[in-house]
């Protein structure tokens, strides 16, 4: 299944997953819930690389709006995971984060696990509402992602 796979060339950030036995269902690949944890993972990375690690986030943060998860194989307890994350999109009040999941087997085929995005709206939890991106996110995010192609 190849269609609509984005080119991993385009991803600014990447960080790697530990594959944990808990991570694995029935089946022995991981289960598809926790697709969806290792773009957490990766996000969390991501956010932490491009506005710092010095957010109170109990008062502005984000929360998700949408998230999307193409799955394209099984990743395995035995396969190294790399997770890509590029912001993709910024709006007024949120952006979009692209992910891409790469596993490398042990036979060493390089394989896609996974795709999505997510939609990550800024939140105001003192005021108990959205809120606008603050400008310096803006800013930082477009920096960091200036050596990907525009974004929309």
């Amino acid at each position: 299944m190849k269609d609509n796979i984005p080119d991993k060339k385009l991803f600014t950030h990447h960080c790697e997953i530990k594959v944990r036995f808990s991570d694995l269902d029935g089946f022995k690949h991981v289960n598809n819930a926790n697709y969806l944890t290792y773009f957490e993972e990766a996000r969390i990375q991501y956010m932490d690389m491009v506005i710092g690690t010095n957010v109170y986030w109990m008062k502005h943060g984000i929360i998700l709006a949408k998230a999307v998860c193409n799955f394209r194989s099984p990743i395995l307890q035995s396969d190294r995971v790399v997770v890509y994350t590029r912001c993709s999109r910024i709006g007024s009040k949120s952006f979009e984060l692209e992910y891409l999941i790469e596993r490398n087997t042990r036979e060493g085929d390089v394989l896609i696990g996974g795709d999505g995005t997510t939609v990550n709206v800024c939140f105001d939890y003192e005021e108990n509402g959205t809120m606008a991106i603050n400008p310096k996110w803006v800013t930082a995010f477009k920096e960091y992602e200036s050596s990907a192609p525009e974004m929309g």
